[in-house]
């Protein structure tokens, strides 16, 4: 009986503490980056890859291991006189960082 309390645990505990997200902040950039390109608002030449900030606002774990991930990333031009800033959603996990595709919203105006 004493086993039995011990299975009963460490089989509950387990699922009782919060996921971290997978670190895949580098999938969305990427393919934010590449739906900027596409839409002809910017070139991946005129970006200063190290400039870029990557900001995880939200996600959540969902079944099977996966994770919802929404990111607010800021990339800067070579000269640093533009700014584009997207939110990005896409899902991961620990195995793939690929699990969907990027969906991208280009943020045309900031309102503070």
């Amino acid at each position: 009986m004493r086993y039995l309390y011990l299975i009963y645990f460490f089989m509950f505990t387990n699922c009782s503490y919060a996921q971290s997200p997978p670190a895949c902040e580098h999938w969305p950039k990427t393919m934010a980056l590449m739906s900027m390109k596409n839409a002809g608002i910017t070139d991946a030449t005129q970006i200063n890859e190290k400039e870029t900030k990557v900001i995880l606002l939200a996600y959540q774990a969902l079944p099977r291991g996966i994770f919802k991930e929404i990111y607010d990333i800021t990339y800067f031009s070579n000269d640093r006189k533009h700014v584009f800033e997207v939110i990005t959603s896409s899902e991961s996990s620990y195995e793939e960082c690929s699990m969907s595709d990027v969906t991208t919203f280009f943020i045309s105006k900031r309102l503070e």
